[in-house]
């Protein structure tokens, strides 16, 4: 008997690690610290119905409906998974002339995905 294929299912939107080396960017001349950070990557599907731990926008919920409703042929694309909140990353760094520096850059780190 065979049994049915079963497709793995595209994951929901969710947070991922993203190793960023400044290394291999070219950065490491003038960033002191730190060598590498993980900034995290949203990537998933917006699947309906959009749940709230998705922190989903109104337009989101109504676009993710209309999807729904018109698929599979309709013109609108589903929500997509996207930084929901976001926090800075403290970076010591080489200014001109040989100064050190430390600044908090703002929103280097994704802490939480949603749809939007």
């Amino acid at each position: 008997m065979l049994k049915p294929v079963q497709r793995p299912q595209a994951a929901y939107c969710r947070l991922q690690p993203m190793i960023v080396k400044f290394a291999d960017m070219g950065w490491n001349k003038w960033i002191i610290s730190p060598s590498q950070y993980d900034a995290g990557l949203c990537a998933g599907k917006c699947r309906f119905p959009l749940g709230q731990e998705l922190f989903p926008t109104n337009h989101a919920v109504v676009q993710s409906i209309w999807h729904h409703v018109h698929r599979p042929d309709s013109p609108v694309p589903r929500p997509c998974c996207v930084p929901h909140e976001l926090v800075a990353l403290p970076m010591l760094y080489f200014e001109s002339e040989n100064n050190v520096v430390l600044r908090r850059y703002e929103n280097m780190i994704v802490k939480s995905c949603g749809c939007k």
